[in-house]
């Protein structure tokens, strides 16, 4: 049986017996009527054209790409910031994870520790004169086969000694930077997955005074 279906409101009309399709061209509400086989073949949407069709599937798959943005990457974005804490000294600043406790010892303009804890976790950043005594250190270090990278921090060259990854997983690190007659060490110590990602996050935010 065929049927007429209304563009706008979407009622369907059923043609009877001895009924004409001129004699219903407009539905009660104004709007226009669309010819149809079967209930089978109504369209959810009527279309005037084909590119009419294809705009407004693409409208819908862009509205549909915005919502899984909205809704799945914002929140992992604003997640992932309210996870970070700021510290600013007078002498450094930097983020860190949040959850942990620092506490700042500054006895002078050359002498000053920041200290940060998470339970099991430690991380133990401080700043004292360069003498004679730290080059040997680090060529000792440099020299030693201790697993070693150099990289960038603040635009300073650094240099980071992996002193153990052991068999319970836990990671003791050393990050070495001399800038001017200042000698900075970034340690950490604790789980290797906490550890890494408190590393991470401080290094990239590490800025000195």
């Amino acid at each position: 049986m065929p049927y007429l279906i209304c563009e706008k409101c979407g009622k369907y009309y059923e043609f009877q017996k001895g009924e004409s399709i001129d004699e219903i061209i407009i539905c009660e509400c104004g709007g226009k009527l669309n010819f149809v086989a079967s209930l089978d073949e109504a369209p959810v949407h009527t279309f005037k054209t084909f590119r009419d069709l294809l705009s407004y599937r693409n409208f819908f798959i862009l509205l549909i790409g915005f919502a899984c943005v909205f809704f799945v990457g914002i929140p992992s974005i604003v997640g992932f910031e309210d996870n970070i804490a700021h510290f600013e000294g007078n002498w450094i600043s930097f983020n860190y994870p949040n959850g942990w406790n620092l506490e700042e010892n500054a006895f002078n303009e050359y002498n000053a520790s920041v200290s940060g804890s998470n339970g099991y976790n430690h991380f133990y950043i401080d700043k004292k004169l360069k003498s004679d005594s730290d080059e040997v250190i680090l060529s000792k270090l440099l020299s030693s086969g201790i697993s070693h990278e150099t990289m960038k921090i603040d635009g300073i060259t650094a240099h980071k000694f992996i002193k153990a990854y052991d068999k319970y997983g836990n990671a003791d690190i050393i990050v070495y930077l001399v800038k001017g007659n200042i000698i900075y060490n970034l340690k950490f110590y604790g789980n290797s997955k906490d550890v890494d990602e408190a590393l991470d996050v401080v290094i990239k935010s590490f800025h000195i005074k």
